[in-house]
């Protein structure tokens, strides 16, 4: 193997940083490529090195963030070798045994270098900012979206997507650290560099707090994708059954007969089930053509088998926040049914909560099709079986 990829300190760790490229020239393995996570080696004979990084200036719209040619040649005339840059990091090498002279004599002035990385964990937190501002906005100015709306959307797809939920809070939670973390580290190297504390290019504290929330995210962001590989790929995707072989029902069973037809808007009759960590979710999709009536019935199933059934009433609350049909539980009339522990109404859409599972039917023109009591008859001897 002549090539090797590893992962390297991050941004705000200038002397781990050094101390990281020296450590693998000395077992063999020479910086050739820095990228954004990841450290690209060369194959070599074992030698001691010394790195240094210098940072470039933080120029407006300017994604290069090279230095200057006059400066890599006045680095390279003192026996500095430039290796590789990755925004505002730039490396340098030289033999450990060399005479090459250290980048600064004074601390002070390399403080004014580091304010160029300060200035970009700065523009980071502000476009954050922005990003979140402009997308809470975006989301807010749709007709009468509130924060419940949000909440419902959230934990809707947290109880059936939970993989996507926990990847991307797992992601988030890494972002946010690294930002905050390396904020508070860039800061107190500048304050020391302003006090003429020159920087510790072989550090002896090795970030073990840094290293062990790193190692925790990546093991979360693993479990979650792991999570949502196996919901996903496990998956059924196909046409809907002739006979229900789940909770979700059938035209049939409602008693409308016909034969199964593609409507150009729905597409055709389909069944997607998908087995959670903390539901089973049934999802259909069922037109039938009545020739004699010239008419076609369609109905959409979503069901949730839950694993704890204590969610029950607050995921019965997301779906109502949720709707596409509704705007939020107010829209919704209770109706009292011995049979189960909860039956909602609203335009289009009923919702039925029995124990551990949970029904959402959307219809068109119920009544002439089959009535209300038609599914609630059917969902009971589902239920029974």
């Amino acid at each position: 193997m002549k090539r090797r990829y590893a992962l390297h300190p991050m941004e705000f760790a200038i002397g781990e940083t050094e101390q990281f490229y020296s450590e693998m020239a000395a077992k063999g393995w020479f910086l050739e490529k820095r990228g954004a996570w990841f450290s690209r080696f060369r194959r070599g004979e074992p030698a001691a090195m010394r790195y240094r990084v210098e940072l470039a200036d933080l120029r407006f719209l300017d994604p290069d963030h090279g230095l200057p040619e006059e400066q890599i040649s006045v680095y390279e005339e003192c026996g500095w070798k430039y290796v590789t840059g990755h925004g505002l990091f730039h490396i340098f090498s030289s033999p450990a045994d060399s005479d090459a002279p250290e980048f600064y004599t004074d601390p002070r002035q390399q403080a004014l270098v580091l304010r160029g990385l300060r200035r970009s964990y700065v523009s980071s937190w502000i476009l954050l900012i922005v990003i979140f501002t402009v997308n809470t906005l975006f989301y807010f100015s749709f007709g009468s979206r509130t924060f419940g709306n949000w909440w419902g959307s959230w934990y809707h797809v947290f109880v059936s997507d939970t993989g996507i939920v926990l990847t991307l809070a797992a992601m988030l939670f890494w972002g946010l650290f690294s930002l905050l973390y390396g904020n508070i580290r860039i800061g107190q190297l500048y304050r020391r560099l302003r006090k003429g504390i020159p920087m510790d290019h072989t550090p002896r504290r090795r970030n073990w707090f840094y290293k062990g929330i790193r190692l925790m995210s990546a093991c979360a962001v693993v479990y979650s994708l792991t999570v949502m590989g196996f919901q996903y790929l496990g998956a059924y995707r196909g046409d809907m059954p002739a006979v229900s072989d789940g909770p979700y029902l059938t035209l049939e069973k409602l008693g409308v007969e016909g034969e199964r037809h593609s409507y150009f808007t729905n597409g055709p009759s389909g069944l997607r089930y998908e087995k959670g960590l903390l539901s089973e979710n049934w999802y259909t999709n069922e037109q039938v053509y009545q020739p004699q009536k010239e008419d076609i019935v369609w109905l959409y199933q979503d069901v949730y088998r839950l694993r704890r059934p204590q969610m029950a009433d607050s995921f019965v609350e997301s779906l109502m926040w949720d709707s596409a049909w509704s705007s939020s539980p107010a829209d919704y009339t209770c109706l009292n049914d011995s049979r189960f522990d909860g039956i909602w109404t609203a335009r289009n859409e009923m919702i039925v909560q029995s124990g551990d599972t949970v029904w959402v039917f959307t219809y068109y023109e119920l009544e002439t099709a089959f009535s209300r009591e038609d599914l609630l008859q059917a969902v009971a001897e589902r239920q029974s079986k």
